[in-house]
């Protein structure tokens, strides 16, 4: 069953990608590692979705969506694109600036702690987004590029 709920100050919904992404291993206690993850170095449009289509604006290294981003991270589209998505379908106060500091990191922490818990998702709440936090997190989704302020909705169509 696929989620969808329109985006309000305190909905939780945008796309997760994760079919998008490779398969990553899994350690002893189950969950997924992102040591061999790069750090994320910009954003990209995908197209999801077919009638009408929707688009995503998510983080990428050279294009992979297999990535992360952490409290340091700064001038980055990666981190934009994920503050965004933090902004528009978690509800999150934070600056949608590019920099990845502390503010953002407790953004990260609440959308982690909300799909654990209200979704069973499982992931690691550590504030770090990786394989697992894009595999369990939603994405807002547009029906044109290039314009993150544009009307959206949130959703998940691997729900």
């Amino acid at each position: 069953m696929i989620r969808s709920r329109i985006s309000l100050a305190v909905a939780a919904c945008g796309v997760l990608i994760g079919s998008l992404l490779a398969a990553a291993p899994a350690s002893a206690s189950g969950q997924t590692t992102a040591a061999a993850a790069p750090t994320c170095n910009g954003g990209a449009w995908i197209n999801v979705y077919t009638n009408p289509v929707r688009k995503l604006f998510v983080p990428v290294y050279n294009g992979s969506y297999d990535c992360q981003l952490a409290q340091g991270n700064y001038n980055n589209w990666g981190v934009v694109a994920m503050q965004n998505m933090l902004i528009k379908c978690y509800g999150q106060g934070i600056t949608r600036d590019g920099d990845f500091g502390a503010n953002t990191k407790t953004a990260v922490i609440n959308a982690q702690t909300w799909e654990k818990v209200v979704y069973g998702e499982n992931i690691v709440v550590d504030g770090v987004y990786g394989r697992e936090t894009n595999r369990a997190v939603m994405w807002p989704a547009y029906l044109a590029s290039g314009n993150l302020d544009a009307s959206h909705i949130c959703v998940d169509p691997a729900g």
